[in-house]
């Protein structure tokens, strides 16, 4: 493998020495390999870079995060919010030349909600939902949703991408494994290398949007003809890919190679998100000791912030402290947070919770992962503040794939369960009550941890259909009280990019590349 990822380095090497030529070629390293091709089925990171490429949705998010019309051209409400009528931009076609009909972006819509909660929330206020003629998708509701738009930028997780109907038509957990979109670029799998080459070119009847690009919203560009996604596990031969400008631009460079290319005046290093990721503990609320609301809360206590944004180190960028379940910073969100109770105080807290709850010491299972060095240090911080208050913790130590699968499980830990995990969301995952899906409380139906609180449950709803900020402010204060889950620390993760040969990426949460042209 390693002979033959120099042998296609040193290709590329001769190719890059040579005049430039057409077509023109921009080369990434992903954050992980392309698995699956289907962002309903089989989501993920990989898979919604990919499917930013590919697909495109009905309206997106700009910086401001509102919702602004995308293959839409427009959205008419009746007076009584019952009504809407969603009429496609004129010209819109499928990689396959087909047309893109309102009967396609229904399907679409229908099999995005079968698998995300604010899918079924929006389904739950639909009466009716029909195309009128091929360019109008008409829609009734039981009651007025003032977040339908919004509904249909979901920007991160499962994200409503719109389909052809012969596609979006499948079942939602049938993994589908051909790539037809509408985007600005398009799939080329007769031109891959199993995982390591994947291979997409310029969608040339692609219109983008007039507007300038906001981030997810407004005129998507594929500004090179061929986009050549390359994963490299082995980090000396990535490191030397991008060094060497075969490579030009690399998603997620780990800590190790940042002091390295740092050494390149061609590399520019930033952070790759203008809004940043969230590091949380999620506790399984189903399995003790955190079926019960006083231990959660203890956690919840025994956690030293200041701790957690000095255990990522090098690890990230800006790291800083935030204690709100909503990410600090963004706009309509909260400022900055911190707890200003003292340390101590907190864990004295924490302390008499436990003995109040009878916790018997039996050993959490804390689930780590140590192919990721993110979520890896700040578990291993976890585990240190938990046991300063009394906790009794096993690490549970694995690959992240592992880790995926061991947190499904909800079988006690004797079982082979688990008590607890950290993991980390882009912070525009968790920026919203509407797709904020870690704080759902609906039991079996709820992520991972399984929280059900039907108080909780109660408030998001209502904010669905009257959204506020002091509503907001309701939901985060119950979702504390429940502890839904634990902020750990906001920061962001860097990106590389030889900028003698690029033009700067745009700052988004996915490896979209939206406008990026060849110097």
């Amino acid at each position: 493998m390693r002979l033959r990822l120099f042998l296609f380095a040193l290709g590329m090497l001769v190719t890059a020495s040579a005049p430039a030529a057409e077509p023109t070629v921009l080369r990434v390293m992903p954050q992980g390999p392309l698995i699956g091709l289907d962002p309903v089925a089989t989501p993920g990171y990989p898979t919604l870079d990919h499917a930013y490429l590919v697909y495109d949705t009905l309206f997106a998010l700009d910086a401001e995060l509102r919702a602004q019309p995308q293959m839409a051209e427009r959205d008419e409400v009746s007076a009584d919010g019952l009504a809407h009528r969603i009429a496609l931009r004129a010209g819109l076609r499928w990689h396959d030349g087909a047309p893109v009909t309102a009967a396609d972006c229904i399907a679409s819509i229908r099999r995005w909600a079968a698998r995300d909660g604010l899918g079924r929330d929006l389904m739950d206020r639909v009466a009716a939902m029909e195309p009128d003629g091929d360019g109008v998708i008409a829609i009734k509701l039981k009651r007025p949703f003032p977040l339908l738009a919004q509904a249909l930028a979901k920007p991160m997780g499962i994200v409503p991408f719109m389909l052809p109907a012969r596609l979006a038509s499948l079942p939602a957990d049938r993994p589908i494994e051909e790539a037809t979109g509408s985007g600005p670029f398009r799939f080329a799998p007769e031109k891959a290398e199993g995982n390591f080459l994947k291979v997409y070119e310029r969608n040339p009847a692609y219109v983008p949007r007039p507007e300038a690009l906001s981030l997810f919203a407004g005129g998507k560009r594929a500004a090179v003809d061929r986009l050549e996604w390359m994963y490299i596990p082995a980090l000396a031969i990535a490191t030397f890919e991008l060094y060497a400008g075969t490579v030009q631009y690399w998603r997620s460079p780990p800590a190790e190679a940042l002091p390295r290319l740092a050494g390149n005046p061609d590399v520019t290093i930033r952070p790759n998100d203008a809004l940043g990721e969230t590091a949380m503990l999620r506790l399984n609320h189903r399995s003790p000791p955190f079926d019960d609301r006083r231990v959660r809360q203890a956690a919840a206590l025994a956690i030293d912030h200041q701790a957690m944004v000095a255990a990522l180190g090098g690890l990230a960028m800006d790291a800083r402290i935030c204690v709100s379940m909503l990410p600090c910073g963004l706009p309509g969100g909260p400022a900055a947070l911190t707890d200003p109770r003292p340390t101590e105080e907190r864990r004295a807290a924490a302390r008499r919770l436990l003995r109040e709850a009878g916790y018997d010491g039996k050993p959490l299972a804390l689930l780590t992962a140590h192919d990721q060095p993110v979520v890896d240090a700040l578990a291993r911080a976890t585990a240190d503040q938990l046991r300063r208050v009394g906790f009794i913790v096993t690490i549970n130590d694995m690959l992240w794939p592992d880790l995926a699968r061991r947190r499904q499980s909800p079988a006690s830990v004797e079982d082979g369960g688990w008590s607890a995990f950290v993991t980390r969301w882009p912070a525009l995952d968790l920026a919203s009550p509407a797709w904020n899906e870690a704080l759902r409380a609906t039991g079996e139906q709820a992520w991972i941890g399984w929280p059900k609180d039907d108080a909780l449950e109660s408030l998001r709803q209502d904010w669905l259909d009257a959204p506020s900020t002091a509503g907001a402010e309701r939901i985060e204060q119950r979702a504390a009280e429940i502890v839904a889950y634990v902020p750990l620390a906001q920061f962001r993760l860097p990106v590389a990019y030889r900028h003698t040969a690029i033009t700067d990426p745009p700052p988004l949460p996915v490896m979209a590349l939206w406008g990026v042209a060849r110097r």
